[in-house]
Formats: C-alpha cells, structure tokens, sequence
C-alpha cells in the first residue's frame, strides 16, 4: 500500500499550528507522512544589480526565519518527533506553492487552519483556504482557529442531495477518517419540501454501499434555507466534523455563491472537509 501523504501549509500562526495538530493525529492513525510547507511571496526583482542583492537577502532572511520557527514548533510540539515530515519553505503566492506542491508530491489531503468567523461563508471566504478548496483538485480539511485539536471526529456529517452521487473514490478520505476514529456517518439530506425525487432513493443506495463497513445513518431535515438546517443539525447532534462534496451546481455552490449565507450562524468550533468529486 503506498504511504498516503498530508500537505500542512503554516504561517506559524496559532491557528495554522492548532491544524498540524490536527494533522499529526491523522498521520499518527494512519501511517501518513507529513509535507509541512510555509509560503513566502518572493520579492519582485528589478533590472538594477543592487535591488536585485537586496530581493536576494530578503528571500534568505525570509528563509533562515522560517526555518527557525519550525525548529521551534518541531520541540513544542514532541509528537511531531514520532511522524515522519519534512519542511520546506516555497517562494510564491501560498495558492500557487500548495497547489504546484500538491500536484508534485500526489498528496491525498491538505489540512489547513482558518481564522473563521461566526457563519460558514465566513471560515473560508477571503481566505487562502477558500482558494485552496476551489482550485486543488485534492480534500481540503479546514480546521477553525477555535477548534480543539484534542477531540478527534466522532460524529460527521455528510450535507448533500442525492443527485449525481459521486464515486467511492471521492469518499476514501471520509471513510479512512470514519474507521479510524470508530465514527458514524450521519448522510444528511435537505430539502425545501418533504417531497422525494425520482431517482433520489437510488442515489441514497450508492452511499449505503459506499459506507457498508462503516456506522451510518440517513437524515431528511426539511428547511427553506439549507445552510441554517445544516447549522441546526450540527448542533442538535454534537457534530465535529462537516463535510461536503465540491461539485458545480450542487449544495457547496449554493452555500458559497448563493445568497443563503445571509442568515448562516455556523458553529466555529467544527472542522470542515472539503471532497472533490471525481
């Protein structure tokens, strides 16, 4: 079996440090090796010989301080010691390094810290995150800045409609997370109407052979507002991990373009994971 790979990008900043955290303990689990990376935007290099010297020391001092700071987290954070790791500091927009490392080094999944606010929206919009999510065709794990990396996933919640389910493969992250952590899966539809479409059962079907080997549930909440009813059910069911699949026209389009975000009061503290449909 090949050795899986996480992506952590950090800024060495709380929050970017609570998500090494987190992704310690996954790479703990599963055997994973960690790629930690920090990103500094390379200074613009000009004709004249003396600016080009200066954009040369810049990039060096950038380096040597961030290379410090790592040596730094590597002895307050011991169980670091115990995963293999590398680190590296990449010269460009944090954007283009993860997505030019993601692709060089096959990575399986990315976890990131967010600095989120109060709604949904608000945890990735304007954020490099939010970026990431869009453009890497890899899961992104968005860990807010008030989670806390101790209480690993025991109920996760999978929002959706049952409308061109994805392949399994789409859901591997998801299901390795689920079985080594002995969670369940809460499949969770809403819809406006208590009404089921055609072909919505079937589609139901495929996520219950996809999750067979694991504990999972389906859910119909009923809610004009979709992203309130998935507010409301994290809440009601002690949920500490969202996930949702990025797919063009499909409920991650309507919580992140659509107007529905207005009234979004999104729990701060629940991690979300971001799958790409294949």
């Amino acid at each position: 079996m090949t050795q899986k790979k996480i992506l952590v990008p950090i800024d060495f900043s709380d929050c970017s440090i609570k998500a090494l955290e987190v992704a310690v303990q996954l790479a703990k689990k599963t055997n994973a090796k960690l790629i930690i990376m920090n990103a500094c935007q390379k200074p613009v290099a000009y004709a004249d010989a003396s600016v080009i010297a200066y954009s040369r020391d810049l990039i060096r001092e950038a380096e040597g301080k961030a290379k410090r700071a790592f040596e730094n987290i590597e002895k307050t954070l011991p169980s670091l010691q115990d995963i293999e790791h590398t680190f590296s500091v990449k010269h460009a927009f944090p954007l283009d390094a993860i997505n030019s490392l993601a692709l060089l080094e096959s990575v399986d999944l990315i976890v990131m810290g967010t600095t989120g606010a109060g709604r949904l929206k608000g945890i990735l919009m304007g954020s490099n995150t939010y970026k990431v999510a869009k453009n890497v065709k890899c899961p992104v794990l968005a860990i807010p800045e008030s989670a806390e990396p101790e209480k690993f996933f025991k109920n996760i919640v999978l929002a959706g409609d049952y409308r061109n389910t994805a392949s399994k493969d789409t859901f591997e992250i998801l299901i390795d997370l689920a079985r080594i952590s002995s969670a369940e899966i809460h499949v969770l539809h809403i819809s406006e109407t208590a009404e089921i479409l055609p072909g919505e059962t079937e589609e139901a079907q495929k996520l219950d052979r996809y999750f067979k080997n694991l504990r999972h549930s389906f859910h119909f909440k009923i809610d004009k507002h979709v992203d309130e009813g998935i507010n409301e059910y994290i809440e009601e069911n002690n949920i500490d991990l969202l996930t949702l699949v990025a797919k063009k026209h499909n409920l991650f389009d309507r919580i992140f373009k659509g107007s529905t975000t207005k009234k979004m009061a999104y729990h701060s503290k629940t991690p979300l994971l971001i799958l790409h449909s294949n």
